[in-house]
């Protein structure tokens, strides 16, 4: 009986002890040749950890008048990736190479993966770097797939979107 206990109490303790990245994006501009991704990373857990230094992201951009699907892979730049608890850190990272429409991308998927602990993907609706929750996402990309058809804005303005993001 007291080694169940100890087997669970250890599965908590690694659980409740492992890394959690929380990640805003602030820029990504294909027009840049360097330092084209800049984001905000928090490691939201007690326990030290760093950022690997590869970020991938997907994408559908536009080519040839149909949408494709896309893949990038960032190189994060600062050689010193470590993230101590609970304090924000502005990264870049360049993407090795991008397609000419990217641009243009809709429903965007970034990955970052800490040294340890689950990968934290951030999914943004397009380059305006709106943040979509999950469920919600996938609706729209399920739209996107059956009609072709993605979601109107109405009254968005380009500087609504910014402020949205919150302060860089």
């Amino acid at each position: 009986m007291s080694e169940l206990l100890n087997v669970i109490s250890a599965i908590l303790r690694w659980l409740l002890n492992r890394p959690v990245l929380t990640v805003r994006i602030s820029q990504d501009d294909p027009q840049l040749d360097v330092g084209n991704l800049v984001f905000e990373v928090e490691n939201a857990s007690g326990t030290v950890t760093s950022l690997k230094p590869v970020v991938r992201s997907t994408f559908y951009y536009p080519k040839q008048g149909r949408y494709q699907k896309g893949r990038a892979t960032y190189d994060v730049r600062e050689l010193d990736r470590g993230l101590p608890p609970y304090q924000p850190r502005i990264l870049s990272a360049t993407a090795r190479a991008l397609p000419a429409g990217c641009g243009f991308s809709w429903f965007l998927v970034y990955r970052f993966k800490p040294r340890r602990g689950l990968s934290r993907r951030v999914r943004v609706r397009n380059m305006l770097l709106e943040p979509v929750p999950p469920i919600r996402f996938w609706l729209e990309l399920i739209r996107f797939h059956l009609t072709g058809k993605v979601k109107k804005y109405g009254s968005m303005t380009i500087e609504t979107m910014k402020r949205s993001q919150g302060p860089h």
